[in-house]
């Protein structure tokens, strides 16, 4: 049987990546993201990043992978309150990211994103 290597360079980034953890209640939700040490040549890198008032995301794979998700997700957020005046669902950000990921794969023979 064949092997996909862009789903084992995906799987194993985030392997690579440092641990998160996302809570939520009724009222609060918390996002926390554990940095690895790192060689003192190394620049920090942020690992919870800011999406809409909403919506937060926290990295644990390739972090220019996800900014430029992060960055897209910014984009459709941007969209929605601005043609309809309202936050954009969850649950409509998450189908626009998976459309966008086969989009990428299937039309433009892009790479996995490892985050």
């Amino acid at each position: 049987m064949g092997r996909i290597h862009q789903i084992e360079y995906a799987m194993e980034a985030v392997k690579q990546g440092s641990a998160t953890v996302g809570l939520k209640s009724k009222t609060h939700a918390v996002l926390v993201a554990l940095k690895r040490a790192q060689s003192e040549l190394a620049a920090h890198q942020k690992k919870i990043l800011h999406v809409d008032n909403h919506i937060g995301i926290s990295i644990a794979g390739l972090t220019a992978d996800a900014r430029l998700l992060c960055n897209f997700m910014r984009q459709e957020c941007l969209d929605s309150r601005f043609v309809f005046d309202r936050p954009l669902p969850v649950s409509r950000l998450v189908s626009l990211i998976g459309s966008s990921i086969l989009f990428m794969l299937v039309f433009m023979g892009m790479n996995l994103k490892g985050v």
